[in-house]
């Protein structure tokens, strides 16, 4: 069951990594500098929040979203803090000032960022939106 369990930990991560998401802030900022983009940062407690594994599954995980990743509309940044799987250290204290740095609170919590690191736009929380309705807010909010 441990094994199994570890096992299904993993392709989380790898399923975010495939999907062209960055967990290095510093590497989604010189890429976002670069191309002119905006970073949509996720902070996830992806193997133990509910609302994070929906909004995984209903949303990062849609064709919809996929494309627009590809597309490079935005930057996307990976922040996690799980409990089960593990993570190195110093991934653990990066992301912990990232928490601090902007105020994070609950998860999930995707936060709209312009190249130098300002906030535009902050969402707490998953309410079952669409692929749809998510790209028009950040599309709406990166004006």
């Amino acid at each position: 069951m441990k094994k199994l369990l570890i096992a299904l930990l993993a392709l989380t991560t790898t399923a975010f990594a495939s999907q062209g998401w960055l967990t290095d802030y510093e590497a989604a900022f010189a890429k976002a500098k670069e191309s002119n983009k905006p970073v949509l940062a996720v902070f996830s407690g992806s193997d133990w929040c509910p609302p994070c594994k929906r909004l995984e599954k209903e949303v990062f995980e849609s064709r919809e979203f996929r494309d627009a990743t590809k597309d490079g509309k935005f930057v996307p940044l990976f922040v996690d803090f799980p409990r089960q799987k593990s993570m190195g250290v110093r991934q653990k204290e990066k992301n912990a000032k990232l928490k601090s740095k902007f105020e994070v609170k609950s998860y999930p919590t995707i936060l709209l960022l312009n190249a130098e690191g300002s906030i535009l736009a902050r969402k707490s929380g998953y309410g079952g939106q669409s692929p749809q309705d998510f790209l028009a807010w950040i599309e709406q909010k990166a004006k």
